[in-house]
């Protein structure tokens, strides 16, 4: 089977274009190991009673974006991707919170808070708003 010249080239992108996908998809590796050590974040919409939950800061997202806890539950915000990030309330009950400065996050940086008042609070990292938002509902 003979190939033409414009074959070839179509086969050619889209074999390149599937290798990018693949390796877009494939994890940032890290070396392992110290994962133990992690507290792990809240699968999304998940009630917590009390204690700390971890909300990760990885891939332009908050992971998990959507979290319901108890009064008197710390929320600790890690970030945990290669670009700075930050945490500004946009709306809901209780007092006005921020991390710092748009950006103010650096790589490997937490922001903690404790919540008491009930309601749904919205926040935003202001660097990547819209796309990076999140809601924590106090109960």
């Amino acid at each position: 089977m003979s190939w033409s010249k414009s074959q070839r080239f179509k086969l050619t992108l889209a074999i390149g274009a599937v290798l990018l996908v693949g390796a877009g998809c494939g994890g940032g590796g890290g070396g392992g190991g110290g994962e133990a050590n992690k507290s792990k974040p809240a699968a999304s919409g998940q009630s917590v009673r009390s204690g700390t939950v971890v909300i990760s800061m990885k891939n332009i997202r908050f992971q998990p974006d959507k979290v319901t806890v108890a009064r008197g539950t710390k929320i600790v915000w890690m970030n945990d991707d290669s670009v700075a990030h930050d945490v500004h309330k946009t709306s809901g009950p209780g007092p006005n919170f921020a991390s710092g400065p748009a950006g103010g996050m650096k790589p490997g940086d937490k922001y903690e808070l404790r919540f008491t008042t009930p309601g749904t609070i919205k926040y935003v990292c202001k660097v990547h708003q819209p796309y990076m938002a999140g809601e924590i509902t106090v109960k």
